[in-house]
């Protein structure tokens, strides 16, 4: 009868944990040299062949970096920005622009 329990109590744990697809927004980056440190801001993101999300970042002057997350499932986007494949940040929220994996 325990093992009944357990077996079945795992079954639902498997079941809920595919059940959810897991929701990502750009990353807040830091980036450093000789002469000191920059957090940059996330300003946009893309998704490009359905499976790549990619994040640009911004700094001061013309520092910036690009993020990219790459997935074996389709992305599609979760944010209210999203027109198209193409998405800006708005109000330094990443979540305006997020994807579901």
């Amino acid at each position: 009868m325990k093992l009944k329990l357990v077996t079945g109590a795992l079954i639902c744990l498997a079941l809920m944990g595919t059940a959810h697809a897991a929701e990502i927004s750009c990353p807040t980056t830091s980036v450093s040299d000789a002469s000191g440190g920059e957090t940059l801001k996330p300003t946009a993101a893309r998704i490009k062949d359905g499976e790549k999300f990619i994040c640009q970042h911004d700094g001061k002057n013309d520092l910036g970096s690009t993020t990219v997350v790459e997935s074996n499932t389709p992305i599609k986007p979760t944010g209210k920005n999203w027109k198209n494949d193409e998405c800006t940040i708005t109000d330094n929220n990443p979540k305006t622009c997020s994807v579901g994996l």
